[in-house]
């Protein structure tokens, strides 16, 4: 289901047609798009809890339908990427540690979006019914933020804390290898593969003067390389690549106006030689996060609080010129 159309700036409004808003009860954030365009996988706290669940719903908002077990914190939820030949999809959960399983009830309406930090965290694969299938990653501490490379099924990437330091990891389903493409201290986190699997973004604070600072950063599989791409010395996260793979769009707090950190996150969009900034949202009614393209690149989700706690949101996607 639809609902309200919020004024939407004359910048906003130049990339994005349409914007609507698909959630609205409790509250909800991180959604991703099936790869046939037709589902959407998110999280969301029922009014009342303190903890995420996994749900999916139609395109349109409507038909939705928690897949978790509805006990423990779930996060990061993403489509297998041969769905729906292959009806499943990734997530992490702390399902299996009854510890984590207490809620203390929460008032609905924060403003401010947060994700589950735990170290019990495993990553699972389950179908659309939510029966879990297998357990594709598990180590002690925290293993979450997972995600599919979309033309090889077989490649995950995910942020693990195995090695006591919050580090970026790529695995072969199929052979079972592990790779560990970060090493900095800090928390690196929120990877996802390019469209053609041959690099990963993400993001990372290491900046050890100033814990709020992140940057985007992006490593070649075939150089082992790393490259800092965005140098804004804000809170700059979730960045995500379009399908064409030259560009990438992000979150951050950074202010054009003042070059500094600003009160309020937006979306911007960035080439991927980190030569052009471009602000895509500017709304003075709240923040927007953790931006997705679907797969074809025609629709824009992403969380926003403009609408008074956090929700999801869809809109065609214009597109951008460098």
């Amino acid at each position: 289901m639809l609902f309200l159309l919020l004024n939407f700036t004359e910048r906003e409004l130049q990339f994005l047609k349409d914007p609507v808003q698909l959630t609205r009860e409790g509250e909800n954030g991180e959604a991703y798009f099936s790869p046939d365009g037709n589902y959407i996988a998110f999280q969301g706290k029922p009014p009342g809890k303190s903890h995420y669940r996994i749900y999916i719903m139609r395109a349109d908002g409507s038909h939705v339908k928690r897949i978790s077990p509805g006990k423990g914190k779930t996060t990061c939820a993403f489509f297998h990427p041969e769905f729906p030949q292959k009806p499943y999809l990734m997530w992490a959960s702390t399902h299996e540690d009854t510890t984590t399983w207490e809620e203390k009830p929460i008032e609905n309406g924060s403003k401010k979006y947060s994700w589950e930090f735990s170290k019990g965290m495993d990553i699972y694969l389950s179908d659309t019914a939510g029966n879990v299938l297998k357990k594709l990653v598990s180590y002690p501490g925290y293993d979450a933020e997972g995600s599919f490379c979309p033309s090889n099924p077989d490649l995950i990437v995910w942020t693990s804390q195995r090695t006591g330091d919050l580090e970026i990891w790529v695995k072969n389903l199929r052979t079972g290898e592990e790779i560990q493409i970060t090493h900095a201290p800090g928390y690196d986190g929120g990877p996802f593969f390019s469209p053609d699997c041959d690099k990963i973004i993400y993001r990372s604070f290491r900046d050890p003067k100033n814990p709020r600072i992140a940057e985007i950063y992006i490593y070649d599989l075939k150089t082992k390389k790393e490259r800092q791409i965005t140098h804004l010395k804000s809170l700059s996260w979730a960045p995500y690549f379009h399908p064409s793979g030259e560009y990438f769009i992000f979150s951050s707090n950074y202010d054009p106006r003042t070059g500094k950190m600003g009160r309020r996150f937006h979306l911007f969009v960035m080439d991927t030689a980190g030569k052009r900034l471009i602000q895509i949202t500017d709304s003075d009614e709240g923040s927007d996060l953790l931006p997705t393209f679907s797969w074809d690149g025609k629709y824009l989700l992403w969380t926003s609080t403009r609408s008074g706690n956090s929700q999801i949101w869809k809109a065609k996607w214009k597109g951008v010129k460098f």
